[in-house]
């Protein structure tokens, strides 16, 4: 049973219960979709989270964007909210009806003080009610039973997230998995799937070959710097060229780069190291180091960027370089010119320009 094949809400226990509970049971004989086979070679860390965001009370919908709940609740959804004395013994039983907002961190809130773009609007990351899956299928479906039982899902929830994380040990992969499935006013059911993977840990371990990389790298980032000082401590005059200030922005871009990549490093090791600790009812967020990589991606975007137009800048003196440039615009033309007649005018790829 696909996400695709969810068309109402009450068919989601069905589709965890095969897609994410069965899927990952190492001692299943039948899963329920023989799409999915398990491998040893991919596990899950830690336990599939669910987040559900509900409308508000008397909340309609219209032009501005749906108003979310973040009251305390009882099981089923029941007013007023009262604090019992073994609430916090059987804290499991009472989360799904308390609001994730008062847990999250300063370190959270930087990190994940974002909208998520569904079909329907953006949904806050930082808001709803959450409940754990176990990395057992008897308890899991515990869990499940006991959401169906007292009505977890009704016609005001408007957005439930799965999130889960998997790694590939022989690739050194994470895999950070966002399935959404979102309820319309009108009943039906929109859904999609973001799938990203990175490989979050790879510093520690590169080989040989990766470490003199990196050494080199650190070494001509130290002598760029000690020449960028050198010039603008003799000649102090020269901070007012725009080519001196985009030196200093491609330094500051080399050291934001080693930040992220530190700080990400740090955070996947201390995941990692609460891997074999974890309970059966913990979820690793490796939504964060994923972040983390993301913005490190964009910077080295940039610092490419920067650093060719700097070398341009430096070799365009050069006789060679300048005939190269002369041959490189020959050719992009001939290529601008071959792919419009091609494509546009022959219609070989363009929809718009099919019959």
């Amino acid at each position: 049973m696909g996400l695709k094949h969810v068309n109402r809400l009450d068919q989601l226990y069905p589709f965890i219960e095969i897609s994410l509970v069965k899927a990952f049971e190492t001692n299943a004989t039948n899963i329920g979709n023989l799409h999915i086979l398990y491998g040893d070679h991919t596990s899950m860390l830690g336990v599939v989270r669910l987040r559900l965001l509900c409308r508000k009370e008397n909340s309609h919908t219209g032009w501005k964007p749906v108003e979310f709940s973040s009251l305390d609740y009882k099981p089923k959804w029941k007013l007023p909210y009262e604090r019992i004395s073994y609430t916090d013994k059987y804290w499991r039983i009472y989360e799904p009806w308390l609001p994730i907002s008062p847990t999250y961190s300063r370190t959270d809130k930087f990190f994940f003080n974002y909208n998520y773009p569904g079909y329907l609007q953006s949904y806050p990351e930082m808001e709803g009610y959450v409940t754990l899956l176990s990395n057992s299928y008897d308890n899991s479906m515990r869990v499940i039973e006991y959401l169906q039982e007292k009505h977890w899902l009704t016609w005001k929830t408007t957005a439930v997230f799965m999130d889960f994380t998997l790694f590939n040990a022989d690739a050194n992969i994470f895999t950070i998995c966002t399935l959404l499935v979102e309820q319309t006013p009108f009943g039906t059911i929109l859904s999609n799937a973001r799938i990203i993977s990175a490989k979050l840990h790879f510093v520690a371990q590169l080989g040989k070959g990766g470490l003199i990389v990196l050494i080199i790298y650190i070494i001509v980032v130290i002598q760029f710097f000690k020449a960028l000082v050198m010039v603008v401590w003799y000649e102090p005059i020269k901070l007012r060229s725009m080519w001196t200030k985009l030196d200093l922005i491609i330094f500051v871009l080399n050291i934001t780069v080693i930040i992220l990549v530190s700080v990400q490093e740090f955070m996947v090791s201390q995941l990692l190291a609460k891997v074999e600790s974890s309970s059966k009812l913990e979820f690793l967020d490796f939504r964060m180091p994923t972040r983390l990589h993301e913005w490190t991606r964009n910077m080295l975007g940039f610092l490419v960027c920067l650093t060719t137009m700097r070398l341009w800048r430096v070799l365009q003196f050069a006789s060679v370089f300048q005939l190269f440039a002369s041959t490189a615009m020959i050719i992009l033309t001939f290529l601008m010119g071959f792919g419009i007649a091609a494509v546009t005018i022959n219609e070989n790829i363009a929809d718009s320009f099919r019959a």
